[in-house]
């Protein structure tokens, strides 16, 4: 009997500890979260905190239930500085074109055309594929690199942090393509302010009139199939002015590894 008390009474004593250690943790972590405030509000300012005085000051033997003191908590070495270097996730630049099939790049053709450099139809591609919200295409860089972009035909469907992520906008010359724009509704003045804007045409055919007022980049092709491999040209324009309007705007694009 005295063996059985004595266990029962060591497994009560450290429940209690046990307890008391769920405790303490709180109240450290607390702690911890009010110290971190402190330090993001102070540029350059460093806190430190010894935790292994911490857990003696609660009466609290580390050694003896392994408790780790160093590093636990995520506060206790920490800066504004630090702070500011923590990468971030990057996103897809986004390229916008016009939902309309009427226009010469759509969400169906986008690939082809600005990653194939070959202009196909609008009918001919929606024959061999099923209609996407969004297309993700790559343009390769290199042998082992690709930068990605996403091209969406409807930007009303974004965020408003994800506008910041637009870096091109095609246009069919209609001002009715902008309806419901965020902060651009009906306004392609304004938004071609702030975003590179660019309008595909037939080389044959005269230009909209609403084109040559806005601030965009005409891109021109041939009607004609026997010149096809003249549409690498007018996708190179493209690429070199997204290409200095990323630059300008301080944009890095998202780059992937392709190599296998």
């Amino acid at each position: 009997m005295g063996l059985v008390n004595s266990q029962k009474q060591r497994s009560e004593k450290e429940s209690n500890v046990f307890g008391h250690i769920l405790s303490v943790t709180d109240k450290v972590r607390k702690a911890d979260a009010e110290r971190t405030k402190r330090v993001n509000s102070s540029a350059n300012l460093r806190t430190k905190f010894d935790e292994k005085t911490v857990w003696n000051d609660k009466g609290v033997d580390h050694d003896h239930f392994k408790i780790n003191t160093h590093g636990t908590f995520q506060g206790a070495s920490f800066s504004s500085e630090e702070a500011k270097k923590t990468p971030k996730v990057k996103k897809r630049p986004i390229i916008v074109v016009p939902a309309a099939l009427s226009s010469l790049i759509t969400i169906h053709n986008a690939n082809e055309l600005l990653v194939g450099s070959h202009y196909y139809s609008n009918e001919e591609m929606r024959k061999k594929e099923t209609r996407k919200d969004s297309h993700v295409i790559r343009r390769s860089i290199s042998r082992t690199q690709a930068e990605e972009y996403i091209i969406i035909d409807n930007p009303t469907k974004l965020h408003r942090e994800d506008w910041d992520r637009i870096v091109a906008v095609f246009t069919n010359g209609q001002a009715w393509q902008f309806s419901g724009w965020k902060d651009y509704n009906d306004n392609p003045v304004k938004l071609f302010e702030k975003y590179q804007g660019f309008h595909l045409a037939f080389a044959e055919d005269e230009i909209a009139p609403n084109v040559k007022n806005w601030n965009i980049k005409i891109l021109t092709i041939s009607k004609h199939e026997t010149k096809r491999h003249n549409d690498q040209t007018a996708v190179r324009e493209f690429w070199k002015t997204l290409d200095e309007y990323m630059k300008k705007k301080e944009i890095e694009p998202v780059l992937v590894n392709t190599e296998k």
